[in-house]
């Protein structure tokens, strides 16, 4: 059967039928960075290398990315549900033991891979800003880890036997 509903939660609700990778984004230069959850990133260019992501207008973390002019991108491994749940507004205890810095910017330790970017763009679009940042060192784990999924409103089982 198929439905045809024009409205903002049907809109939701179809779109988190499509499964995504989560990824924190990082800022800031205090004691602990601010952070977001995101699930909207996207490669847009190898040369140079460019990637975005969009942040609701308002969003604390991209203010503080449009004010330092950098961020750190992580993509999780289904190991971190616990810093995808802080930085998506579940407060975790002693969420600094799962940061590190590198190179002046944080990163969330043992991600499967960690971007450092500088922000070259951010664009108003709709509900939502996207920011583009390019990406001046890779890091990551020398064999990947399971990836943490998210499909229709929560957390997905790991791909494979990795938890």
């Amino acid at each position: 059967m198929l439905f045809d509903e024009d409205d903002t939660q049907r809109y939701r609700r179809m779109f988190g039928r499509y499964p995504t990778g989560v990824a924190v984004c990082l800022a800031g230069d205090g004691a602990l960075p601010d952070g977001m959850t995101i699930n909207s990133l996207t490669s847009v260019s190898l040369e140079p290398q460019l990637l975005s992501f969009c942040a609701r207008k308002g969003s604390r973390t991209a203010r503080r990315v449009r004010e330092t002019e950098k961020f750190s991108i992580n993509l999780l491994t289904v190991r971190q549900e616990t810093v995808s749940q802080h930085f998506s507004g579940t407060y975790a205890e002693n969420i600094h033991k799962y940061l590190i810095r590198r190179q002046g910017f944080w990163c969330v330790d043992e991600a499967n891979a960690s971007f450092l970017c500088h922000l070259t763009h951010s664009i108003a679009l709709g509900d939502h800003d996207m920011l583009v940042g390019q990406v001046i060192r890779t890091y990551g784990l020398m064999r990947a880890l399971s990836p943490l999924m998210y499909f229709q409103g929560r957390y997905a089982p790991p791909l494979r036997g990795d938890s």
